[in-house]
């Protein structure tokens, strides 16, 4: 597979469908034997805040979960912390080894995930009440492929932030810990593309959100406390920010209507032109017949 560099010789049209497949056998399981939700928890470091997260969880007033903690190789005291909640909650697993990174981690927890349901926090995130599970779980309907909700952050002033339209998820990005995937909508779209070091999930977001396949429902739910100076926060995503908008024109060309796709094109043009950037140029060019054709 190719990666970093790479996405942005070939254009973000190429590299972004470079991204981890999963054999559609292995999602069927039984949900008689498996729990309901699936919690996946990328951490590295996190010795911190990992007991927190983790109380959160299993303080729930529902326990129909389990909880994946993928950890990218700690040498401080996440692993300690992890074997004791392992040792009290069989539904806790904890796996560490070098990664690539935090959605190479949450890659690797899509595909030992057991539940019917995916929600991704991150070791310094919450639940955000003591039945948040018990209230989202009764919603979560058989012909959802996605359900998504709001979180609750300082870096927000508060709640974030309600029903999305294909036009607010440009600007903004629906953030993770507030998203409940349906485990099949990854063998329909693929999963996190690890190139994107700080926000695949926001590419994700585009692929589902804009995808005619997908069907999706925000409810009026808080899922998470969601803790300010996460990775997103303290870094810019500089390869995503180039490919953004053609990256929209791509996942969108069946939604979009014609003089919107024109609008953003030319607007891209004059871009590359402006600072001129051969590469986004290239991908532009690229991008042309597969927005219209």
């Amino acid at each position: 597979m190719k990666s970093g560099p790479n996405a942005l010789y070939l254009g973000a049209f190429e590299y972004s469908t470079l991204v981890y497949r999963q054999n559609t056998e292995f999602l069927k399981i039984d949900n008689s034997q498996t729990p309901a939700i699936s919690i996946i928890i990328p951490t590295y470091q996190a010795g911190e805040t990992l007991e927190n997260v983790l109380e959160s969880i299993t303080t729930q007033s529902s326990q129909d979960y389990e909880v994946l903690i993928m950890d990218g190789g700690s040498s401080d005291n996440t692993a300690t912390i992890a074997s004791r909640y392992c040792q009290r909650y069989p539904q806790i697993r904890f796996h560490s080894e070098p990664d690539q990174g935090v959605y190479h981690a949450m890659n690797k927890g899509i595909q030992i995930a057991r539940g019917q349901w995916l929600l991704f926090l991150g070791s310094d995130d919450l639940l955000y009440r003591h039945d948040t599970l018990e209230r989202v779980l009764p919603v979560l309907g058989d012909d959802d492929d996605v359900v998504y909700g709001n979180v609750y952050s300082t870096r927000f002033g508060g709640i974030y932030d309600g029903e999305f339209d294909n036009e607010k998820i440009i600007n903004k990005n629906i953030s993770h810990q507030s998203i409940l995937f349906n485990r099949r909508t990854f063998a329909t779209l693929g999963y996190y593309d690890p190139a994107y070091k700080v926000v695949a999930d926001w590419e994700f977001n585009f692929r589902w959100f804009l995808s005619k396949q997908i069907r999706k429902r925000h409810i009026d739910e808080t899922i998470s406390n969601y803790a300010d100076g996460g990775m997103s926060s303290r870094h810019d995503d500089l390869l995503f920010q180039q490919n953004r908008m053609l990256l929209y024109l791509r996942y969108g060309k069946e939604q979009l209507k014609l003089s919107t796709k024109n609008s953003i094109l030319l607007s891209e043009l004059k871009r590359a032109l402006r600072t001129r950037n051969l590469r986004l140029l290239v991908g532009i060019l690229r991008a042309v017949p597969r927005v219209y054709f």
